[in-house]
Parts: C-alpha cells; structure tokens; sequence
C-alpha cells in the first residue's frame, strides 16, 4: 500500500482513476459483447446512457456537437463517478483533490482551443481583439484574462463542491462521536451523504455544460 485514496495513493499498482477505467472496461466489454438488434440487460443500459448523453450535448451545441460526445461523455462519467467514491466509507474522492479538477480544466481549456483553430484557422485569434479594432490594447488582455479563468473556474468549482461535502460528512460523524455512547450509533451523516448523491451528479453536470457551451463559442458562428 502506498498513498491514500485521492490519487496520490495507489493500492496494488491501482489508484481510484485506475479501478475506475478498469471497470468501465470490464463492463463495456460485457455489455457489447453479444450485441443484439433489440438491445436488452447491459447493453440496453449502456445505449440508454450514451443516447442520454449524445443527446444532452447535441441539445446545447446542435449537430456540431455530435463529434465531442465521447469527450464530453468520458468526461461526465469519470466526474459523476470519482465524486461518488467519497461516499463509499474508506474512499476520498479524487475530484475532492484540487490536481485531479485542475487537470481536467486544463485538457478542456487546451481542447478547446485547438477546436477554435481547427474550425476557424488563425482567424480565431481576431476575436481576442475585440470590436473595433482600435480598442485591441484594452480587449486583448481583458479577452485573454478571460480564456485562463475559464478553465480556473471550472477546476476551483468542482474541488470546491466536492471538498465542502466530505468535510461536512466528516464533520456530521465527529459531532456523531462526541455524543453521549447510547446515541453514538446514529447516523447524522446520512442525510448529508443522501444530498451528496445527488449534487455530486449535478456537478458532473454542470462541468460538462459548461465545456459544451465553451466548444460551442469556439466554433463558427454560424453554428451558434
């Protein structure tokens, strides 16, 4: 055993982020494994997910869209599930550590930038110079100040979300501690955990909103 459960810890060669896609393999290879026509069990489950996500994303970006789905898709499971793991007793969730959401936000940010320059060439750059143009010495910096805070709030949002909530189960079971030894069994942080199922998945949510829309003012815009 080396590390903890955030990321920094691996146990037997496997951090979190490894059992995870371990796991995801695993189960994509038994959901496809005997495809079928009219899908059902696994598969069913597997095609309603990637229906669901494909069109959540083609929803907010239309059919330009279509072509992240396995990005943003990728994206929203890995989140939803590393911000579950916390809720699992002996676990932390690695999006609880500020590395692992900062890392997600810079793949993002360079992502993209890479598609603003695949869809519009270098003409890209010309919307860091504002209209008109004389006033490209005030709209250049205030342009490219507000690129690098995009991915800064992206990553600075979700490690904040999914911190606050494990420090405020941790703090529901010492208050559970320091009570009396016949009421030491109840479970004060059972309600909070039941909250944290659910804005742990609106989390996920919300980071993948947000990158769609970000693709979305990278593209042309006739495709607004």
């Amino acid at each position: 055993f080396r590390g903890d459960w955030r990321g920094e810890t691996v146990m037997a060669g496997l951090t979190p982020t490894g059992m995870f896609a371990l796991g995801l393999v695993v189960l994509c290879l038994l959901g496809t494994r005997r495809m079928q026509r009219i899908p059902r069990g696994l598969q069913n489950l597997l095609e309603m997910y990637v229906e669901g996500i494909e069109g959540f994303i083609v929803g907010i970006m239309g059919e330009a869209g279509r072509p992240f789905v396995p990005f943003l898709g990728t994206l929203f499971i890995y989140i939803a599930i590393m911000n579950l793991f916390g809720l699992i007793p002996g676990f932390g969730s690695a999006t609880a550590n500020i590395n692992t959401t900062m890392g997600m936000a810079i793949v993002v940010f360079f992502v993209v930038q890479y598609h603003g320059i695949r869809q519009n060439g270098f003409s890209y750059f010309k919307h860091f110079l504002g209209e008109p143009i004389w006033l490209f010495p005030i709209m250049l910096p205030l342009h490219v100040i507000a690129e690098i805070i995009r991915p800064l709030t992206l990553g600075l949002r979700l490690y904040g979300n999914i911190h606050g909530e494990e420090v405020a189960i941790f703090s529901f079971v010492l208050l559970a501690v320091g009570l009396p030894v016949y009421l030491q069994w109840l479970p004060l942080q059972l309600p909070m955990m039941l909250l944290a199922c659910l804005t742990s998945l609106i989390q996920a949510v919300v980071f993948v909103l947000l990158t769609s829309l970000y693709l979305l003012l990278a593209s042309p815009e006739e495709e607004h």
